[in-house]
Formats: structure tokens, sequence, C-alpha cells
């Protein structure tokens, strides 16, 4: 409909010139042939016609080479076209004949930047910051081309400039420290976020910026103090306890149970992200012994406290569940892993541990069903057909169990263990049925298997 519209008003343009010519109207017979043309020219390229729109325009401009509006129209077909150094050619020729048009300069900007020509593009842009000191976006191109011109001390001049006129504020600010960063200025880079904080000090978002940033480049001093400051100003700020929990840690000389104990009041608060709760208690899944019972319970705790306060979190189940099969707590583990996939059924890794689970119980009703439903789900890992095979085996389906452990040797040629257990399990079943050359041969091929390493 808009392109309909646009041909229709080309019409009514033409009939009104001819209206006005035939009225005796001011205007004179080249004037009116020009305006004909334009309007030609302007109906082809619409209709993508760019070729003819060329011809045409390149024919307008040989009658009347003072025009600047040809040379614009012809530079914005030519890059219809692909032919950039001709629209290059056209735009620069505009811009000399009407030095004032702002839609001109940002038209071969963008051209330029077509080219990779940063540092021209920014020129045009400063020239414009210099007619229309008003306009903040001319000064925000003229920063980005400084910067893709690798000059970011010039980009960040020009954000002072415009600063000096806005005043701070956070996109100007953020702007400035991501270039401080580029250029490799730690220090320049935390003191744009020292003076958002200073101008801003009720705005914590800002002081957790600074706080991370602090930390990022390693001063954790500076990092600790901006914490502190935010739990003086919000003794219930979850993220910032739980860094300055991190930072009392390090005072304890590796004390876990002391780190641990900080992290409960912590833990029990909803606001507080999951995933930052789990990168705290994820390294002690692996570290936690039978023997050490006071930590064993501690961890525990935490652990039951992340699946209490986060119920409909898949993680936080499946995190608990990893710690109680750490410690051969199956029974509890089955029950946090099954409410895991109740809400996520996508981890395979939780299905893995529960066919563990069924089979070390000597569940095999269990093994067999869920195996079964782990293969359809996961038809490419090769450990469900294992335990599939193992369930159908005790149940004393060995055909089946034969089937599945055959696939398990198809998909398994890049897990040497799991090929071993497969050729094991396989010369178990049929040791069962009494095909006693069948068995040996699968001993054989498993006592051959390497371990990897």
């Amino acid at each position: 409909m808009k392109f309909l519209l646009k041909i229709g008003l080309i019409i009514l343009l033409s009939s009104s010139y001819q209206t006005t010519w035939a009225q005796g109207s001011r205007f004179t017979q080249d004037e009116i042939n020009l305006q004909k043309m334009l309007i030609e020219a302007s109906r082809e390229k619409l209709l993508r016609n760019y070729d003819s729109a060329a011809s045409l325009y390149e024919q307008i401009i040989k009658e009347n080479r003072s025009y600047p509006s040809p040379h614009f129209e012809l530079a914005r077909v030519y890059t219809e076209l692909g032919k950039t150094d001709l629209a290059l050619k056209h735009i620069e020729t505009a811009i000399r004949l009407d030095g004032t048009n702002e839609w001109y300069k940002t038209f071969l900007a963008s051209l330029y930047d077509k080219e990779g020509y940063n540092r021209k593009a920014a020129a045009i842009y400063q020239q414009l910051v210099q007619t229309d000191k008003d306009n903040d976006s001319y000064y925000f191109q003229w920063a980005y081309y400084l910067v893709r011109a690798e000059e970011g001390e010039a980009a960040i001049d020009v954000f002072n400039q415009l600063e000096a006129k806005t005043g701070i504020n956070e996109e100007i600010i953020l702007r400035k420290h991501k270039i401080w960063q580029q250029l490799g200025k730690k220090k320049e880079a935390a003191q744009e976020y020292e003076r958002l904080v200073k101008k801003y000090p009720q705005n914590l978002d800002y002081r957790h910026a600074l706080a991370r940033y602090y930390l990022q480049i390693g001063e954790k001093k500076n990092a600790k103090k901006h914490y502190e400051t935010i739990v003086a100003q919000s003794p219930e700020d979850a993220n910032a306890n739980l860094a300055l929990a991190s930072f009392d840690n390090k005072d304890r000389k590796g004390n876990d149970l002391a780190y641990l104990e900080t992290l409960e009041t912590l833990f029990s608060q909803s606001d507080v992200l999951i995933d930052v709760k789990i990168a705290k208690l994820y390294p002690y899944i692996a570290k936690i012994t039978k023997s050490e019972l006071v930590l064993q319970e501690r961890v525990l705790g935490l652990g039951m406290l992340l699946a209490e306060v986060h119920p409909n979190s898949a993680k936080a189940h499946s995190i608990y569940g990893d710690l109680l099969y750490q410690l051969d707590r199956e029974s509890a583990a089955l029950e946090s892993y099954q409410k895991t996939l109740e809400i996520d059924d996508t981890v395979f890794s939780v299905w893995e541990n529960m066919m563990q689970i069924y089979y070390s119980s000597k569940d095999y009703d269990e093994l067999l069903k869920f195996s079964e439903n782990a293969m359809d789900l996961f038809p490419n890992q090769g450990i469900a057909y294992y335990f599939n095979g193992l369930a159908s085996m005790e149940k004393g389906a060995y055909r089946d169990a034969i089937v599945s452990l055959e696939l398990v040797l198809m998909m398994a040629t890049h897990d040497p263990s799991l090929l071993k257990n497969a050729y094991n399990a396989l010369g178990e079943t049929y040791k069962k049925l009494e095909k006693f050359d069948l068995s040996e041969d699968a001993f054989n091929h498993a006592k051959a298997i390497k371990p990897k390493g």
C-alpha cells in the first residue's frame, strides 16, 4: 500500500507541474523538463529499476551540473547497484555543491563505514558536531568511528566534550569505561565507575558494577570496601553479603566449616541467584569424605536448604542429589533426582546416576523400565543401553540383553571403559546361555582393551 501511495504521489506531482505550466506559471520549459526527468528517475528507483534510474540521473546531471540533489540520488542508486566508487564520487560532489546538508554527510559517512574508512567517517561526524552541537548522536557516532580507527583516547576526548555539555550519565560512563578497558588502562576504567558511584551514591547497581570490576582486575581490597558500603546501606543485599562471605573465608585460612557457616543465612534467601550459591557449594561435592562427619553434615545441610528455598529449580535438586550420591545415601539421592526429572528431564547425568543406583540396589525391574525410557529420550547414550542390557540379563531375558549390549559395542568405540564393561557383560550373558565359545571371545575382547592414558 505504501509503495502504491508513493507511485500515486509521483503521478500527482507530474500532473501538477503540467497544470501549472498550462496556466502560464513562472517555470520555464527547461525547469519543467527537469522536474519530469526527476519524477521519472524517482519512479524507476522506487520500482527498483536501478540501471534505468542511474541512466536518467546521469542525463539530468549532464544537463544541470549545479544541482546537488541528483548527485545524492545517483549515489544512492549506485550504492544499490554495488558501485561504491561511483556512489562516493557523486555524494562527495553533492556535498561540494551543498555543504550544509546533513543528510548528504551522514550518507557519505555510511559509505565510508562500508568501505572501512573509519577515520574519514569520524571526520564527517566531527564536522557535523561543529554545525549542530546539540545533536548528541553525532558525538556518539564520532567516537564510535574513532574507536573503529583504533584511536581510543581520541574517542574518550569526544565523550568528555559531550559530558561537559550533558553532565555525567550512565551511557557515556559505560562507553568510556569500555574504551579504557580496550586500551588496557584498568585504573582509568575503574575511575569512570567511581565517578558514576560518586554522582549517584544511592544507586547500588552502580556500586555493584564497580565492586565486580575491582574483583575482575584483582583489586580485592577495593572490591571489599564497596561491598561493605553496599551492606551498610542495604543490610539484606544478598549478593554483597555472599561476596563478603567469600572474603571472610580467605581470612579464616581455609577453615571450611567457618566458611560454610557464613553461607547458611545467605542460602536461606530466595533472592540470591541460585547459580551464585551453586558456584560456592559445588567444589565441596568432590571434596567431602565420609570420614569428615561434621563437614559432611554442614555441606548436606546447605544442599537441603538449596532445594527447599528453590523447590522449582532442577539445578537445586540435582546438586542436592549429587551430594547425597557422593556420600552413598542412595535412597535419599534417588528421591532428589526424581524431583529433578519432574522439573527437567533433559540432563543425562541425572539419568545415569539413577540407573547406577537402581543397579547397585538390585532393583532390576525399575532399572529395566527406567533404562528403556532413557534409551528413548537419549538414543545416542550408550550407557543407557548398557544398563538396559544388565537389567535384562539379571531378569533372565538373555537375548534382549545381547541385543542391547551389541548396540553398546557399536556406540562406545571412543569410550574404552564402557566398551570393556559391555564385553564383560556380554561374556556373562553368553555364559548363562552356555555358549562358552562366544563367552570366552567376549571376555578376551574385554581383556584386550586398555584404559585411556
